[in-house]
């Protein structure tokens, strides 16, 4: 029992003396500090570290406590640039600018290591006068290249933009500095005059439309283009390769302008609402051209109004009941009506002034020869639709077995059939008939 105590106490004593020595090094080590510098400490765990260079690893933790603490005091000196100069920057500027910080800590000092019993301790440092000094070299670096880029960029051009962006993300780092550069002769603030020569770039693109009105025909409709001219408005330049945005209805589309500056918008059917004036908005693509999506927005820089006018309907309708002329119309009546409630139509008597051709014949047959066994005459109706436009066949349409019944006579069973296939043709037929044009435009 004394033996087991004696051992006990030796195992407590070296703990100790070894927890002893690390607190005893880190406590001289940080003795030594001064505010010239910032500072790193690893403490490596021998038992938990299963890697071949613990020097190495001891040395890459160091230099990762002395980055965290250049990254917060330079961020913290960063915003507070950025928002009393009402900067916008947002998260990939923070990235760049903590690889900037990881870039500049070359210099690096090791003081002091020591491998101990349980842990390896490692104690670096690194001058702010350094650090501080290869930032401005480095920044004054980073102006000049900018002011190439700037050079670069006299057009509205998407070379221009990129140039620009480039600019801005060479100097973004170096905010916390005085970005100052005289350009043209004058002294500016180097981030201000690139947002500036942005949006200058951006104000010089006009977009002229080929029509200020289009005139749509919704149902009789061939696909229309909306065509516009892209120029630059200091030197009516045409200008190619700008990312346009139509939109109508809230349907958009996009369109680059070709080498004579035109882009042409394919104004789709599906797109048309049913109201008579609705307007195509046309937009600079600002997000593809600054790769930024939540700054600018839908903005309008030119417009076409869209008009829907009638389509002219030429409708002719043949019923027969019973092979004989039908001495009421059934049909013709219920597809005028169809028509006139939901579209702009007109309807047309002559077929070469039509934008749509409906002809129907519509037909009775008996079943049977005479009443059955109930006392009441049955007569089935069919009809054949034949759809045209602009001169030429789209479909042709059967509705078949359409049955009437009367206890007077098949006549007047052959016009209760008519009447059904009337009802059929509002609910089902005409419906049908739109889809497919639609469709087919």
């Amino acid at each position: 029992m004394i033996i087991r105590q004696f051992y006990i106490l030796l195992l407590f004593i070296f703990i100790s003396c070894a927890s002893n020595h690390l607190s005893e090094n880190i406590n001289f080590w940080n003795s030594q500090k001064t505010d010239d510098y910032w500072y790193g400490t690893s403490i490596i765990s021998k038992k938990n570290f299963d890697g071949q260079n613990i020097h190495k690893q001891a040395t890459s933790q160091a230099i990762s406590d002395i980055a965290s603490q250049i990254k917060i005091s330079i961020k913290s000196d960063f915003e507070i640039v950025v928002k009393e100069k009402n900067y916008e920057i947002d998260e990939s500027s923070l990235y760049i600018l903590n690889t900037r910080v990881d870039n500049n800590i070359e210099d690096i000092e090791i003081l002091d290591f020591k491998n101990l019993e349980d842990s390896y301790i490692l104690f670096a440092r690194l001058s702010k006068d350094k650090f501080y000094s290869s930032l401005k070299r480095k920044s004054k670096i980073a102006i000049d290249i900018a002011k190439n880029y700037i050079n670069d960029s006299k057009e509205p051009s998407l070379l221009s933009f990129q140039n620009l962006l480039n600019a801005e993300k060479e100097i973004i780092p170096y905010l916390d500095y005085s970005i100052k550069a005289k350009i043209n002769g004058v002294d500016v603030n180097l981030y201000s005059f690139i947002q500036n020569t942005i949006n200058d770039l951006l104000n010089r693109i006009k977009i002229e439309p080929s029509q200020s009105k289009v005139y749509i025909k919704k149902l009789g409709y061939n696909n229309e283009l909306a065509t516009v001219t892209v120029y630059d408005a200091n030197t009516n330049k045409s200008l190619s390769n700008i990312p346009l945005l139509f939109s109508l209805n809230e349907k958009n589309e996009k369109c680059i302008s070709n080498q004579d500056g035109h882009c042409s918008f394919n104004i789709q059917s599906q797109y048309i609402s049913d109201q008579k004036n609705q307007n195509i908005a046309i937009a600079i693509d600002r997000e593809s051209i600054l790769k930024q999506s939540d700054k600018y927005g839908f903005i309008i820089d030119s417009q076409i109004e869209l008009e829907i006018v009638p389509t002219k309907i030429f409708l002719d309708v043949e019923e027969y009941n019973l092979d004989s002329k039908s001495s009421q119309s059934y049909i013709a009546p219920k597809i005028k009506e169809f028509f006139i409630k939901k579209y702009s139509v007109e309807f047309v008597d002559n077929i070469s002034n039509s934008d749509l051709s409906i002809k129907i014949f519509a037909n009775t047959r008996k079943i049977g020869s005479t009443k059955n066994e109930y006392g009441i005459y049955q007569v089935y109706s069919d009809a054949n639709i034949y759809l045209e436009k602009n001169g030429e066949k789209i479909t042709e349409i059967s509705v078949n077995d359409i049955k009437g019944a009367d206890f007077s006579s098949f006549n007047q069973a052959g016009n209760k059939s008519l009447e059904k296939l009337s009802k059929t043709f509002l609910k089902k037929t005409l419906p049908a008939i739109v889809d497919i044009l639609i469709k087919s435009n």
